[in-house]
């Protein structure tokens, strides 16, 4: 088959008939692959299963991913489900439960590393020293289809498979079974908290801590000695060339530096990261449309970035798919592997399929996106088992898919133009959602900042939760945009029938609008005056009582140093029952039926702009008995500090904080913790990292003040603090 040549569904069902043939019946072999004794498997244990396929099919399939140069008819393409179906049906024997999933097509590498790198000859690598220091040699291996089977249910387990060639059913005989046993240390996928409002895992609230690791690339932090010799001047300009600007292959140095900031990240406390499908080194199609043969490679490489999350409890926000390759080059922040671009000579493959130089008409063209679902088929059958996936995220930022610039969504904002993307998105999250792992994983999409008003994405009943990437916050104010944009308008459960604003989603009611999906910042970081470590550390504190799923930095990755915070961050939020307290933002009040309502007395005591030199952050308990946050000095900032700050960052800060760190009494500020239920509290302070109070305090009424004082430092401008209401009769969840 041409896969230059557009083929519409009904001439793929002609040719189908074409080589329809009887049933046939072919010896199938089946074999566990990852143990010898078919009872050694727990719970939410990945089952690899080998798959034989008779000797005509299986010729058929190598005449194909060796490109032999024999008729059509004599190939089978392993990665289409129209050409070439291996399904497996799992049965548990007691309760006769069905698990429905495919087997996918697999090849084995062994990477080799230079590690003693030569020196370029014209002071950076062209692509052929690139190549010459690393790559992958494919190794002979056995059962090219494998099952990945995560078992739900302790007992036995028997698998009986369906293969389909060309649609034509050959039968099959062979079977397999297993026996499973109780995992106690993995009880399964992660889900929705009964709020709506955060992630749970094992019936506790989950709250994420980590940041981006988007893709393995050549960087000044995981690899500076390689990324020193892809730099070059150009014109008297100097250029940073790393993986995301070049047409090659990442290297296996890359990947092995890329798990070892996996191991940094969750030595330092971190549980979560986001990684994002990328063409030069995680991605599996971009050459050939529909044939991923001369990316195994990467999938492997996949494989062994998934396998060491599951190792080391940290688990992923899978981002399936980069927006770059949907934009022009000159449209995109990374200009090579975009849309008009070509790889050596050739163009990216559904450009070449739809004929089109307009990426836009990709997320209408229905060739495209029968290929696209195929694509999908092939992660969800990989990966999709296992339960380190927390999130499946459809599309990085696609709002900037078709606008002028980059980094831009006017095309999307403009008209009726969103419609494209959303009708899109709807459509492969109803068929991710149809497969049995995309099923078992939360769902997302994803959005450059803002989404528009009326795109509904989020009213589909595929959607587990709400993402953006926003790095507005306006640092070092940060407790003016939880009280305002993300409480008044993001968070906000009651706003009024007929709000545009983009994250209210319309529950059908009369009135008011019921948001209740968790709202998670996917990319994040306070901009001002070069992301100075100082407000990357009060935001990071910040987000987990701002009411907000989560939040993980785009450039944290830069300065594992604050690894460290993600570890003290998880310890001091351990403290409360967040999930029975069903506690809310400090924000807002807590309606009979669970809503969130938003309460400006309530907000403006979080911060006194203009005046204030201490801001609030907290959650408090539905029964207002108690609160859980923490408050920092907004004298320590990035001017402060000594950050690099343009002039009109310099007078933004000045027009709010002072140039000068000092030592603050919280007692003399007007912040206080508001919505109480009145009584008499004990407050206790902790600093970052102790487990300890090193100070107490008593205060009555239903707003409480605070009497502790903060440091003027980076190293002692946060404290946190917990409230208990004092009575015998009291339900404390802290």
């Amino acid at each position: 088959m041409d896969h230059g040549i557009k083929l519409l569904p009904s001439l793929i069902f002609f040719t189908a008939f074409l080589f329809a043939q009887p049933e046939s019946q072919s010896k199938v072999k089946l074999v566990l692959l990852n143990s010898s004794d078919s009872s050694n498997f727990l719970t939410y244990q990945m089952v690899e299963i080998g798959v034989e396929l008779p000797s005509k099919e299986a010729a058929f399939v190598k005449n194909f991913v060796e490109r032999l140069n024999v008729p059509d008819a004599q190939k089978l393409n392993p990665y289409l489900e129209w050409e070439l179906k291996v399904e497996g049906e799992f049965v548990h024997k007691v309760s006769g439960e069905k698990i429905v999933i495919d087997a996918f097509y697999f090849r084995d590498f062994e990477a080799w590393n230079s590690e003693d790198l030569p020196k370029p000859l014209k002071g950076n690598y062209s692509s052929k020293e690139y190549r010459s220091i690393g790559g992958y040699h494919p190794k002979s291996h056995e059962y090219p289809f494998r099952f990945r089977f995560s078992a739900p249910k302790e007992g036995e387990w028997v698998l009986s498979v369906a293969i389909y060639s060309r649609k034509q059913p050959i039968k099959v005989d062979e079977s397999i079974s297993f026996k499973v046993s109780k995992n106690n240390g993995n009880n399964g996928y992660m889900t929705i908290e009964p709020s709506g409002r955060y992630m749970e895992l094992n019936n506790r609230t989950f709250y994420p801590l980590g940041c981006n690791l988007p893709w393995p690339e050549t960087d000044t932090l995981s690899d500076p000695e390689l990324y020193n010799r892809l730099c070059y001047r150009e014109n008297g300009k100097y250029y940073r060339s790393n993986e995301g600007y070049r047409f090659d292959y990442t290297l296996p140095r890359v990947y092995r530096n890329y798990r070892n900031s996996m191991v940094d990240l969750r030595n330092g406390g971190g549980n979560y990261m986001r990684m994002i499908m990328y063409p030069s080194t995680t991605d599996i199609e971009w050459e050939k449309i529909g044939d991923y043969t001369d990316r195994l490679h990467m999938a492997q490489e996949l494989d062994s970035i998934l396998f060491l999350a599951e190792d080391l409890g940290l688990y992923i926000h899978w981002n399936m798919q980069i927006h770059f390759s949907f934009q022009l080059s000159e449209r995109a922040y990374y200009r090579t592997w975009t849309w008009n671009t070509e790889k050596d000579g050739e163009p990216f493959c559904y450009r070449a399929i739809i004929g089109s130089e307009d990426p836009i008409d990709f997320f209408k063209d229905e060739t495209a996106k029968m290929y696209y679902k195929q694509r999908l088929r092939y992660i969800l059958s990989r990966w999709g088992y296992s339960t380190s996936i927390a999130v499946w995220e459809l599309f990085s930022e696609i709002s900037n898919v078709g606008s002028p610039k980059a980094d831009n969504n006017e095309f999307y904002m403009t008209g009726d133009n969103y419609k494209i993307h959303s009708d899109w998105q709807k459509e492969m999250a109803d068929y991710v959602k149809s497969n049995y792992y995309g099923n078992k994983h939360l769902l997302t999409a994803s959005f450059a900042g803002e989404k528009h008003p009326k795109d509904d994405i989020y009213n589909s009943p595929n959607m587990d939760l709400m993402t953006s990437n926003i790095y507005d916050f306006g640092a070092p104010d940060m407790a003016f945009f939880y009280r305002i944009p993300l409480g008044k308008h993001y968070l906000n459960e009651m706003l009024e029938k007929g709000s545009d604003h983009s994250y209210v989603i319309d529950r059908s009611g009369p009135s008011p609008i019921y948001n209740t999906r968790p709202l998670f910042y996917s990319e994040t970081d306070p901009y001002v005056c070069e992301t100075p470590t100082v407000e990357m550390k009060r935001m990071y504190w910040q987000i987990p009582f701002s009411g907000l799923a989560g939040g993980l930095s785009w450039h944290m990755r830069f300065h594992p140093s604050l690894y460290s915070e993600f570890g003290d961050i998880a310890s001091f939020l351990s403290r409360a029952d967040l999930r029975n307290g069903k506690f809310h933002p400090c924000w807002a009040t807590e309606t009979d039926d669970g809503h969130w309502e938003y309460n400006y007395k309530y907000a403006e005591r979080m911060f006194i702009e203009g005046k204030g030199k201490a801001d609030l952050t907290y959650l408090r308990s539905k029964n207002q008995e108690g609160a859980i946050g923490v408050i920092t000095n907004t004298t320590v900032n990035a001017l402060s500090t000594g950050a690099e700050c343009n002039s009109i960052e310099t007078s933004q800060i000045e027009s709010k904080y002072a140039r000068v760190s000092e030592t603050v009494s919280v007692k003399k500020e007007k912040i206080r913790v508001t919505g109480m239920k009145r009584g008499k509290y004990t407050i206790q302070y902790y600093r970052p990292g102790e487990s300890t109070a090193f100070h107490t305090s008593k205060a009555k009424g239903n707003m409480l003040k605070l009497d502790v004082e903060l440091g003027k430092t980076e190293n002692d401008f946060i404290l946190l603090f917990t409230v208990n209401k004092r009575s015998r009769h009291s339900v404390r969840y802290i």
